[in-house]
């Protein structure tokens, strides 16, 4: 019998694109706003890849041991994930190469935040969600509020 660590094979499927990523990061960065942006960049991406990484192996031991502990370990893996980042990152500032400015895009990459980035650096708001469905939500919820006292 063979068993599949989908987890595994997640990791083992995303490495090749890694390094091709640092790179791209390293030349964009460098193209942007010099080497040391680039260098920060690239760092920013090994930052994603090893955040990757390590979401993908303690999902793939926790899965072997409980549903309990799978759970416990994706809830508190990205706590302790992000206060590593927070610490790399601190350590970095240090050093008088480094640019945060450069780094952060990488790092957020990976999360659903990373569209907002793309306004910020813009310079000009875009929405991501229709008006219809805003008010929409808008209106459940003032019904909502409105039926209260029945419960």
């Amino acid at each position: 019998m063979v068993t599949v660590e989908p987890e595994r094979e997640m990791v083992r499927n995303a490495l090749p694109f890694f390094l091709p990523a640092a790179v791209l990061a390293l030349v964009a960065g460098t193209a942007l706003g010099g080497l040391d942006a680039g260098w920060s960049a690239a760092i920013g991406g090994a930052v994603v890849a090893l955040n990757f990484v390590a979401q993908g192996l303690s999902l793939a031991r926790a899965a072997r041991s409980s549903l309990v502990v799978l759970a416990s370990v994706a809830v508190g893996g990205v706590i302790v994930r992000l206060a590593a980042i927070v610490g790399v990152m601190a350590i970095l500032n240090t050093f008088a190469f480094f640019s945060p400015l450069a780094c952060a895009p990488c790092a957020r990459a990976g999360s659903r935040k990373s569209r907002r980035a793309a306004w910020i650096t813009s310079g000009r708001p875009r929405s991501t969600m229709r008006p219809s469905f805003i008010t929409t939500i808008q209106s459940e919820t003032a019904s909502a509020s409105a039926w209260s006292w029945v419960t």
